[in-house]
């Protein structure tokens, strides 16, 4: 689907008449907002793996980045082609996507897509696809808070950590993964309350992370999709509310 946006927002451009520029679509739509929902659009944005994200969202959520935008569209062209060719064979392949042959394949496909990248000369593209969204915010300067940048480390090593122990032993016990979790929660909370910056940048996402849903994503939720990069459902969902 975020192929489809993508490709219709790339193709839908801005023109001119009468020696008058127009804005495309989605530029107009982001002039249109207020600073502080252009913020947002950009922390979303940023909350994105970068392929899912049109030259123009690119471009304004990563500034500092200065990449070829026909590079940019050839590289998250293919990759979502990739990826869907990927899916396609394991559906029909009925294979579990723990099995090892699912898993080699997986990890043959992410080699071909890095070696694109490489090959187009957007390795740093690359690098944001595998970062966490605090680690995209921090590249996209949403944010140059202390605290927030050394949670999205001790995130990043929690997360290393954890891999490497589903590698070599198959799994993370649950107690071990649940006090983690639980503790690093306890601090974030603990610290916005002595530091008002990372309270006001850690609202402004839950705002935005929230939008799609009609209200702030739950605290805990939002830590564990920004910090970790979970892709559970947020807990406060009406309908899961109501179960």
């Amino acid at each position: 689907m975020f192929a489809q946006l993508t490709d219709l927002a790339n193709t839908s451009k801005g023109g001119k008449h009468k020696g008058v520029e127009y804005p495309s679509p989605e530029e107009f739509l982001y002039s249109s907002k207020t600073a502080g929902e252009q913020r947002n659009t950009r922390i979303s944005w940023a909350s994105r793996p970068p392929e899912w994200l049109s030259n123009f969202s690119f471009s304004t959520t990563y500034a500092g980045l200065n990449v070829n935008e026909k590079k940019l569209a050839k590289l998250f062209s293919e990759v979502a082609q990739m990826e869907a060719d990927f899916n396609e064979w394991a559906a029909n392949s009925l294979v579990s996507t723990s099995s090892t042959i699912y898993q080699d394949q997986r990890s043959l496909l992410d080699l071909r897509e890095a070696s694109l990248a490489t090959d187009l000369g957007l390795s740093k593209v690359w690098e944001l696809h595998n970062a966490s969204p605090a680690q995209r915010m921090l590249e996209a300067n949403l944010t140059q808070n202390a605290n927030f940048a050394d949670f999205t480390r001790r995130a990043a090593d929690t997360n290393a950590l954890f891999a490497l122990t589903r590698e070599t032993q198959g799994g993370v016990p649950t107690a071990l993964s649940s006090l983690t979790y639980a503790q690093f929660n306890a601090d974030v909370d603990r610290a916005r309350i002595s530091d008002p910056l990372l309270d006001s940048m850690l609202t402004y996402i839950a705002q935005a992370l929230g939008e799609g849903f009609g209200q702030p994503l739950h605290e805990h939720d939002m830590y564990a999709k920004v910090f970790f990069d979970y892709h559970g459902p947020p807990r406060n969902l009406p309908q899961l509310a109501a179960a």
